[in-house]
């Protein structure tokens, strides 16, 4: 095993990035009661029947945890906290693929050498062909090739495929997913992006609007709602925009309102528009003078009253 002392000595600090460690298992041990100090805890992605906050157990206990599961040790508001970190690990299991990972990185941010990341990553796959982080970080690749050679479109289907095994391989991360639905955006697909984001609003359950909850759910949620309020826009903004020919197409076939409702459901309905007003409401939370979120609620308050005509 391996381990450390984490000290929070000087309040507020900072939360760790969302990560996986490089061992078999992770316990923590507080060596600091939640009398010292407020904030503080161990964030992990995707538990269930948790709200999504911080795991905050009392000194002298432990939290064990499979390494390879995304976390994070949360900052303190106040106080001072310590705890002890140690990590079982195991001769005859030498952790490749998350060393892979972290070579293809290296390569990457360092040494801008992306044919040694690849190489890196593709090693890492070969022995964990279901890691998240590996196919992300072959994504990743292809989106710099992708802006590198404009032209080429190969790239992006590599990358969007990338994400789209990343997604499948660990559900509780919604990086993957939110990613895949900003690349349909950019594509002008918003009915395809936002059944992506649909899906990870589905998942957080508004859980990000909880007291205490972790700073990367609140910016994923936050995320997520902001660009289905616009993937719904451009759908109802493209209803608005050609439904005199949607009419007069269907008027030769003498179609039955039926036929026309059917097509309104497809690009805009009343019920979508809603929808995104109360995500825009729930955004603005954090910033309420935002200018492009106002202007987005403006927008949608117009095709809503357009909706009802």
């Amino acid at each position: 095993y391996d381990g450390l002392i984490l000290g929070h000595e000087v309040a507020p600090s900072r939360s760790q990035p969302v990560h996986r460690d490089a061992s078999l298992l992770t316990l923590n041990i507080p060596l600091s009661s939640p009398q010292e100090f407020q904030g503080g805890g161990t964030y992990i992605e995707g538990l269930e029947n948790h709200n999504g906050l911080p795991l905050c157990i009392d000194k002298g206990n432990v939290l064990c945890h499979s390494s390879g599961i995304m976390h994070a040790g949360t900052g303190i508001t106040q106080g001072r906290r310590f705890v002890l970190v140690l990590f079982v690990i195991a001769k005859d299991e030498p952790q490749i693929a998350r060393r892979c990972h972290a070579e293809g990185l290296l390569a990457i941010s360092d040494e801008r050498n992306l044919d040694k990341a690849t190489t890196a990553f593709d090693a890492g796959l070969s022995v964990a062909p279901n890691d998240h982080l590996l196919h992300m970080g072959i994504g990743q690749i292809a989106s710099i090739k992708s802006s590198i050679h404009g032209d080429d479109n190969s790239y992006e289907q590599i990358s969007f495929e990338c994400l789209a095994k990343a997604a499948k391989s660990y559900p509780p991360s919604l990086k993957a997913s939110i990613a895949m639905g900003k690349m349909l955006l950019a594509k002008r697909k918003p009915r395809a992006a936002l059944r992506r984001f649909d899906s990870v609003l589905s998942i957080i359950d508004d859980h990000d609007l909880i007291d205490g909850a972790f700073m990367t759910l609140k910016s994923q949620a936050w995320d997520a709602r902001v660009s289905s309020v616009q993937c719904t826009l451009m759908c109802a903004g493209y209803w608005e925009e050609n439904r005199g020919r949607f009419e007069q197409d269907m008027s030769k076939n003498v179609p039955s309102c039926m036929e026309i409702e059917a097509q309104y459901s497809r690009w805009s309905n009343k019920l979508r528009l809603e929808e995104a007003m109360k995500r825009l409401e729930k955004a603005l939370i954090p910033m309420p003078a935002d200018e492009h979120l106002n202007n987005l609620m403006v927008r949608t308050k117009q095709l809503l009253e357009l909706s009802n005509v």
